[in-house]
């Protein structure tokens, strides 16, 4: 309701009424404004509370990351450990930057600089693949090719527990009679076993009791026999329900890789670097539920990925993957 309805009506008693109907009316709008108006304004404060303690977090991590950094030079590394180290630092500070930047106000941020990437090794063995054009002689004309130079590439490629330098050389002929140029086009570049019978179970828990109560509380061996003896009824429930497996062996085997790696990897030292290896780790379990050489898998997707659509993407996921005839 509004004003224009004072101006229209010729009944002076309903005035006061309908004068009161447009106030309130009126009221509920601006109170409607107004709550809309703090909602805007928290969701605001939530945003950039949200964004200070995130640019707080990035900017304690990039400190930490240089401080790692840093430490690092003072290290006895080999070449390869040192590359490596350099690379993965360097990599996860530009994320993180990249990150931050992202938050930040155009006014606060700075220039970024790309990181430079040391030479691959020299003592490292290389691995070339001559990539020869399928005929000696020029598309055009016929006649002979001359060799004029190469195109080479170097990429740290590695076998498992073997690293090398992969080296792709593309012979460049021409052709002297049409002045035409034939190589090898250049690849887009990325990057259950035990059985025991009830009867020897009861046996083996009444010995266990006996053996508890001559041993010393505190020691090794108590300990062990504790530990048994208190989860006795779940170490024993397999045999009252067949859906229970009787050990739990191939969750050990399935996450000895991780608990073995997390003594071994060195740079998984980063909240970035942290979900890598995570999304890394769970592809690589994913390939082998679904019956694939992890290997295999990685190394073949590796190779198609620079020229995969982004819709066909998906089809390299190792639950959807097809291996290629070189596979």
């Amino acid at each position: 309701m509004d004003l224009s309805a004072l101006h229209t009506t010729s009944d002076l008693e309903s005035l006061p009424s309908l004068a009161f109907q447009i106030i309130e009316s009126r009221d509920a709008q601006i109170d409607a404004q107004a709550r809309a108006h703090a909602a805007e304004i928290q969701a605001h404060r939530k945003e950039i509370h949200y964004k200070q303690t995130r640019i707080d977090a990035l900017t304690a991590e990039i400190a930490r990351l240089r401080r790692v950094q840093f430490a690092a030079r003072s290290e006895a590394m080999n070449p390869e450990q040192r590359s490596l180290f350099d690379d993965a630092i360097a990599a996860d500070i530009a994320a993180v930057e990249s990150e931050l930047e992202a938050l930040q106000s155009p006014a606060v941020r700075d220039a970024r600089h790309t990181p430079r990437r040391t030479p691959l090794p020299p003592h490292l063995p290389r691995v070339e693949t001559r990539h020869e054009p399928a005929s000696c002689t020029c598309g055009h004309c016929g006649n002979a090719l001359t060799l004029i130079g190469e195109h080479v590439s170097e990429k740290l490629d590695c076998k498992p527990l073997e690293f090398f330098v992969r080296r792709d050389v593309h012979p460049q002929y021409a052709c002297r009679a049409c002045e035409t140029i034939t190589a090898v086009p250049v690849a887009p570049a990325i990057i259950d076993r035990g059985i025991a019978a009830p009867g020897r179970l009861d046996a083996l828990h009444d010995w266990l009791v006996a053996l508890r109560a001559t041993t010393l509380s505190g020691s090794g061996l108590a300990k062990a026999i504790d530990y048994s003896l208190k989860r006795w009824s779940a170490l024993t429930r397999y045999l009252n329900d067949g859906r229970y497996p009787i050990d739990n062996n191939w969750i050990e085997n399935a996450i000895r890789p991780i608990a073995l790696g997390r003594k071994n990897w060195l740079f998984v030292g980063s909240e970035s670097a942290g979900r890598r290896a995570a999304a890394i780790m769970s592809l690589l379990a994913t390939a082998k539920a679904n019956g694939h050489e992890p290997h295999a898998w990685l190394l073949d997707v590796l190779t198609r990925l620079p020229t995969t659509l982004n819709r066909n993407i998906g089809q390299l996921l190792p639950h959807r993957w097809t291996p290629t005839a070189t596979c």
